[in-house]
Order: structure tokens, then sequence, then C-alpha cells
């Protein structure tokens, strides 16, 4: 659905709402600064000269996942207004025959994420479906294979905020509960493939004291997390665990200057964090990017374009895999500008995206590279264009 969220109101409502002590924690701190190599030279792509995809679509399609041959998508189906729920309808598309295959409808659903897994080529895509009696939240599995599907309801029914990761074997699941309103559990589970449910990571807070786990990523064979401890003082934390749950490295960052937008004379938040090749990535509320490069026992602060620490600035291109060297970030202001981030070099390139009478675009990605334009025009129509990875990072 093109109105797909999370539910981040909870924890910007916790954040805001520290201001007691706390125990003492161990802390690793960054001590260096870190550059990348920025480029200077601003490419020019026109996405229309990509393969169009979809071309028979009428309305917004929302992509949740696309691979070298085919890509899934949904879309709102009817409105029931006395719930303020829509129906969820989730189609195939076919690359080679340019064929569009519908998989199912799935009704009254209230909210759901782009925070996907996907495993032993199955997607697992959550979501929550509302009733008269209240939210319920399920994962839907589609198979890649013979486009099977199945929903499987939630063994924690009053949870929210769901992201799902996978490892080679099995998905993790990030959710939080609500007890009271002032009391918040988190939770990082194990779910396997859907078959089992073993809690490894718990926080909780609870009175303006504890842990806030904001989010959670898992990469390669390690989770990464990052927390708002409670106390006089703020203190951020990033944290390293086995897949097990076991605590291996703790980084203390000073996010304090960071956070504070002048632009509206405000304070901003961090919402999600990434790992990615040596770097790990956080990204606020507001589109703001901060990048640290992980050097031993201690985390670097990577200096980078000031355009990301701008209000609005850019967002993260979610890569469902850990087989891209690139990390792409999409401008927020409406420029249509795409930055391309190699891991390895430590390089930022810009690509300005352009076309004929586009007014707009949102953009999609596989874990190869390749990404997918929605292009949005004047008259409120919307084109997909498929761009393959070696003409965005070469």
């Amino acid at each position: 659905m093109k109105k797909c969220f999370l539910l981040f109101i909870s924890i910007i409502w916790l954040l805001t709402g520290c201001n007691s002590t706390s125990e003492p924690t161990e802390k690793m701190v960054y001590d260096e600064k870190e550059n990348v190599d920025i480029s200077e030279k601003i490419k020019d792509l026109d996405v229309t000269n990509g393969r169009e995809l979809l071309s028979g679509e009428e309305g917004y399609c929302n992509i949740i996942f696309f691979d070298f041959k085919q890509l899934i998508f949904v879309r709102d189906g009817d409105v029931n207004k006395e719930l303020d729920t829509a129906n969820a309808l989730f189609y195939h598309y076919d690359f080679k025959s340019g064929k569009t295959g519908f998989l199912t409808e799935i009704e009254n659903v209230s909210f759901s994420t782009q925070d996907i897994a996907i495993l032993n080529d199955r997607v697992y895509y959550p979501l929550s479906i509302k009733t008269k009696e209240g939210l319920t939240e399920y994962i839907l599995e589609i198979s890649l294979d013979d486009f099977s599907n199945k929903l499987v309801k939630s063994r924690e029914t009053d949870s929210k905020v769901t992201r799902l990761e996978a490892t080679k074997d099995e998905i993790y699941r990030y959710y939080q509960k609500d007890l009271s309103i002032d009391e918040t559990e988190f939770f990082i589970d194990n779910i396997g493939m859907l078959d089992m449910n073993e809690n490894v990571i718990y926080e909780k807070y609870q009175n303006s004291s504890g842990k806030i786990l904001v989010s959670s990523c898992v990469y390669e064979d390690k989770i990464y997390t990052y927390t708002v401890i409670c106390g006089k003082e703020e203190q951020y934390v990033i944290e390293e665990h086995s897949l097990e749950g076991d605590l291996q490295k703790k980084y203390q960052i000073n996010l304090t200057d960071f956070l504070k937008l002048k632009e509206v004379d405000d304070t901003d938040a961090v919402y999600r964090i990434f790992r990615e090749g040596d770097y790990i990535i956080l990204s606020t509320l507001n589109h703001r990017i901060k990048i640290y490069k992980i050097s031993e026992n201690q985390l670097l602060d990577v200096e980078t374009l000031p355009e990301f620490e701008e209000l609005l600035g850019a967002r993260v291109i979610e890569n469902y895999g850990d087989k891209n060297r690139y990390v792409y970030f999409q401008d927020c202001t409406g420029n249509n500008m795409l930055y391309v981030f190699d891991t390895k070099s430590g390089k930022i390139s810009r690509i300005n995206l352009i076309g004929e009478e586009i007014r707009s675009c949102n953009i999609e990605r596989d874990v190869e590279g390749n990404i997918i334009i929605i292009a949005e025009y004047a008259d409120n129509n919307y084109r997909y264009f498929l761009v393959v990875a070696e003409d965005i990072t070469i």
C-alpha cells in the first residue's frame, strides 16, 4: 500500500520522557574522525533509458520485492471507513512476459511495513489487521517458486513496529509492546521460518528509566542495536550481539549536537540502524544520516556530505542482503538525487536522476544493487523504470 508506515509515535514519546537516573554502563568511545572521498562530479542518469515495467498498470504500485526476473507489489483495495483500514491487494509481475498475476487479498489492513525478510525463496511481509475487537499482527509468506502464500498469526498479537531480517537460515523479528502509558517492552526474537519463537534480546523502559531499544539490524552473524539509556542525561549506545543475543561490544556515541534541528528549533530522533560493510549507518525520523566506521574497538565519526545532516536530507534505500558493497541514499528534498556510497573504497558519488516531465520519484532496490525508479508525472500518473547496477556504480 502506498501509505505503509511504522508506528514511531510511541518511540518518540519515550525518547522525550527520559529524565531519571540510570545504572552506569561500560563505555567504548570513539575519539577520531574519518573522512570519505566525496566525488565533486555529478553524473546525470536519464531514468527513462531504463527498462520500463508495469506499463499496463494504473495508479500507484507499491513494490515490496524484486529480483532479476520478477517483482511483487501491493496496492490499496476497498476502504473500511468505520475501522480506518484498507484491503491490501498483492500481485506478481513477470519481467519476461510482462504479465501481472493476482496473488491474494487481505482485508482490513491497519498498517504494514516494508521491513520484509527474504529466506529460502520466500518473502515475509509483516502487517496488522484491525477488527472491532482490536489489532492482530500477522506475517504474510509468499513463495517465489509457485507464488503460494499463507497468512501466519503472530504469537504476540499486541505487538507493534515489527521489522524482519534474515540470516542464511533464520528470520529475526524486532518488535515492541506497550504495557501501560509509561511502560514498554522491546524484543528481538529468532522466529526461524515462522515455526519457532526464541527471545534473544529483551529491554524494558519503565517510568522514565531503563533502555529504549529503538532499532536493530542483522549483518552476517551479528545483531546490532541502537539504544537510548534514560537518565539525568540521555546516553546513546550502539551494541554488537551474537545471534544468540550475547553482548560482545558496546559503543557509546555522542549524538546531542547532531540531533538538534537548527532549522526548526527542535530535536530529532534516530529510528533505524544499518550495518553495511565496515560502516554503521543511523537514520533519523527527519531523514538525516549519521555514519560511523568500525575500527578495532572504536567507532570513527565519518564526515560525509553536509546534505546528509540537513532536515529532510536523505534516506537509506534498504538492501535485503549482504551481497552488494554499495549503499544507496535517496535525496528527500525533491531534487531527485541519488547518492552511492562504496563501502570498500569509502567514496560517495552523486547521480542526478533526470527524465522529461518527471515531477518526483521514489526508488526501490534489490540485493544485487539494481534499482526500480518509480517516476511520478504532473498528471499524477506513474511509470516504473528498471536501472541495472552497472549503470549506477561505474
